[in-house]
């Protein structure tokens, strides 16, 4: 059984209402993707399976990497923010991709 949360650096509300951010943006960005998804399988158009694809790299995997990761591996600080980072980066790519490139 785990024991009483404590909080480094600031006010339990305010890492809560943090954690509660993160998980709706996470929730969001998924609920997208999902629909972006549903609009290629009806449709057949690839770049809405490239849309879905760069917002969950733009979101969901910075997340995972930010938050996550960190909480349950000894992932250093620098290698947290190189992949959030490159993970950000690749998604505005690939969206950029799908809007202006010819999937």
């Amino acid at each position: 059984m785990l024991g009483p949360l404590a909080t480094t650096g600031g006010s339990f509300a305010v890492v809560v209402a943090a954690m509660v951010g993160r998980v709706v943006t996470v929730a969001l960005a998924l609920a997208i993707a999902y629909r972006a998804c549903g609009g290629f399988c009806m449709n057949r158009r690839t770049p809405l399976s490239y849309l879905a694809l760069g917002i969950v790299f733009l979101t969901v995997v910075p997340t995972l990497f930010g938050f996550v990761f960190p909480t349950l591996t000894d992932v250093s600080r620098l290698q947290q923010s190189v992949v959030t980072h490159a993970s950000q980066l690749l998604g505005l790519g690939i969206i950029l991709y799908s809007i202006y490139g010819n999937p």
